[in-house]
């Protein structure tokens, strides 16, 4: 209990430092409007090819947003030395990494929460059902990809060349997820068979319990590098 207070707390401290300054979000939220605004003037809503398109554009254009947020996520610490303050706390260094890893999930629930909407209104697609469905696979999908960023994100914040690093180290490592949301949004939308698609909830879920667990392990041999 003590371990996730600590979480929390520093959670909190990153949410409070960006609702002050709202960086993060505003990069966020414009790159994913302007995403959603240039796919509604380039592909026409009425045709029905850009049904089977549709959540393939969704979901790169999330992820991409996202990876706006994670590279800042550890970057303002190092520049501030804040990070080695933390470290020198008598904690488990993980708690650091869960701490940042929570913080970057709620502000990419936040963008999605008011994007993914957009992106349904603007390119003219409605969820026949299933939206529990819809809500979970959102959940798993942030969860993974949060996790995942933020490890990485630690190993490229270090280097000179962090924000083009991250991309190139991500992405490879988050095709599961890719696959997994694209998936299970192009059966919800197309209301194809769950059989064919309901497995990648099962994907989606082992794929967070990794990456979970690996910061437990790794994150204070990544912080150190």
């Amino acid at each position: 209990m003590a371990a996730l207070r600590r979480v929390v707390l520093l959670a909190w401290k990153d949410l409070v430092v960006e609702a002050r300054s709202k960086e993060l979000l505003g990069a966020m939220f414009v790159f994913a409007l302007l995403v959603v605004v240039i796919f509604s003037f380039g592909l026409d809503p009425a045709r029905s090819e850009v049904r089977p398109l549709f959540p393939g554009i969704l979901w790169v254009a999330v992820f991409f947003a996202g990876v706006l947020g994670l590279n800042r996520s550890f970057t303002k610490e190092l520049e501030d030395h804040a990070l080695w303050g933390m470290m020198l706390v008598p904690m488990d260094r993980s708690t650091v990494f869960y701490a940042k890893a929570l913080s970057n999930l709620l502000l990419l629930l936040f963008t999605e929460a008011i994007v993914l909407p957009l992106f349904f209104v603007l390119l003219g697609q409605t969820l026949p059902g299933g939206l529990h469905l819809f809500l979970a696979a959102i959940l798993l999908g942030s969860v993974g990809f949060t996790l995942a960023g933020t490890l990485l994100g630690a190993l490229a914040a270090g280097t000179r060349s962090g924000e083009m690093l991250l991309p190139v180290l991500l992405f490879p490592i988050l095709v599961p997820v890719v696959l997994g949301v694209v998936q299970i949004t192009q059966g919800l939308l197309l209301n194809l068979d769950p059989a064919g698609w309901r497995h990648w909830f099962q994907l989606l879920a082992a794929y967070d319990l990794i990456f979970l667990v690996l910061p437990l392990l790794l994150f204070e041999q990544v912080i150190e590098l």
